[in-house]
C-alpha cells in the first residue's frame, strides 16, 4: 500500500533540513533551482525555544508521543508510516498529535504540561525518568499523572517489519494498551 504524507506533514518533517542551492537572481528559473537535504550540525540536545514550534503535529487532541530518534528531525519514515498506521486505526491523524523528538530537544513532563498541555503521552524508547518524572514503569502498562495517562513502549513496536514474531508480539501489546487508553 502506497500512501502519501500531506504537504504540511513533509514540510515539518524537513524543514531544517531542506536548503535550496542555486543562484536563483543568475538566471536559472523556480523549476532549475535544486534542492537538496543537509543533515543539521549535531550539538548537545538545546532546549526548546518558546517561540518555536518544536512538536510535528496540530495537538488538536493533546496527544503527545515523545520518541527519541538521532538522525531525523522528528521521527524516520517508517516509524512515522507505522505511527499513522496506528492513528487511523483509533480513528485519529497528524492533526491529533504532537510528536516531540527528545534527542532534539531537552524535553521534560514539566516542560510537556506547559506548552501542549497532553491529557496522553506516549513514549517510545523512552523511560519515565528521561523526562524527568518521578517514578519508574514498565512498558505498556498505563499509568497517570498529573491529569495525564501515561504509556510507554519499546521503540521496536514503530518498526515496519512485518515477518519478525518478537516485534509482531510487542505490536499486539502495544495495541492493546492502546485500545484500553483509547477506548
Amino acid at each position: 500500500m502506497n500512501s502519501t504524507l500531506p504537504p504540511f506533514v513533509i514540510a515539518e518533517l524537513f524543514r531544517n533540513t531542506l536548503v535550496l542551492t542555486g543562484d536563483v537572481k543568475a538566471g536559472l528559473t523556480n523549476d532549475e533551482t535544486q534542492i537538496t537535504t543537509k543533515k543539521p550540525e549535531a550539538a548537545a540536545r538545546p532546549a526548546p525555544l518558546i517561540n518555536k514550534k518544536w512538536w510535528l503535529g496540530d495537538n488538536r487532541r493533546h496527544i503527545t508521543v515523545v520518541v527519541s530518534d538521532e538522525d531525523n528531525a522528528y521521527i524516520d519514515d517508517n516509524s512515522l508510516n507505522t505511527l499513522m498506521k496506528l492513528l487511523e486505526a483509533l480513528k485519529m491523524n497528524m492533526a491529533d498529535i504532537a510528536i516531540v523528538n527528545a534527542s532534539q530537544q531537552q524535553v521534560t513532563f514539566t516542560l510537556l504540561k506547559k506548552h501542549l498541555q497532553p491529557q496522553y503521552v506516549l513514549l517510545f524508547g523512552i523511560s519515565t525518568k528521561d523526562i524527568q518524572l518521578p517514578f519508574a514503569m514498565p512498558d505498556y502498562q498505563v499509568q497517570k499523572h498529573g491529569n495525564c495517562t501515561i504509556l510507554s513502549a519499546p521503540v521496536a513496536t514503530l518498526s515496519t517489519e512485518k515477518n519478525d514474531k518478537a516485534i509482531n508480539a510487542e505490536k499486539r501489546k502495544l495495541w492493546d494498551s492502546l485500545k484500553r487508553v483509547f477506548s
